[in-house]
């Protein structure tokens, strides 16, 4: 995602998927307000990306 440009990351999970919010977590995704809909959506996340890594 950061080589095609992307500067932020943002997902959605069901609030009985524990084990897949803790893998988001761990990863750096902060838990933030709802941008979406989705019926089954009832946790959202956000990560903010780097610059990509350059080449020498």
């Amino acid at each position: 995602a950061r080589a095609l440009g992307a500067r932020r990351m943002i997902l959605d999970t069901r609030g009985d998927l524990v084990e897949a919010r803790a893998l988001y977590a761990r990863l750096g995704y902060e838990e933030t307000a709802p941008h979406n809909d989705d019926a089954y959506a009832e946790h959202w996340f956000s990560k903010t990306l780097g610059r990509p890594a350059t080449s020498p």
